[in-house]
């Protein structure tokens, strides 16, 4: 092989500083989806506050809350009455 000639060649066959290049260049990928990861944490934290603020302010507008209704008789043989009920 040829000799390299001028600094062309050099840099051709040079080997050392790759790393250093290859970070250059990856760098600021990296970066930028550090900062997207951060913006869509940030958002989801911030959309379940306003749920939260949203499920309190319809519950604080119902002027009566439903009452839960007790759970009917049942007149299955199976399953006898507890003591104390009227059929």
């Amino acid at each position: 092989m040829r000799a390299p000639i001028g600094w062309s060649g050099r840099l051709r066959e040079d080997r050392r500083g790759g790393v250093a290049a290859m970070l250059a260049l990856a760098l600021p990928m990296l970066a930028g989806f550090a900062a997207v990861a951060v913006d869509l944490g940030h958002a989801r934290a911030v959309r379940a506050e306003l749920q939260a603020a949203v499920d309190l302010t319809a519950i604080a507008a119902c002027p009566t809350r439903p009452r839960r209704s007790p759970p009917p008789a049942t007149t299955s043989p199976a399953m006898p009455r507890p003591p104390g009920t009227v059929s």
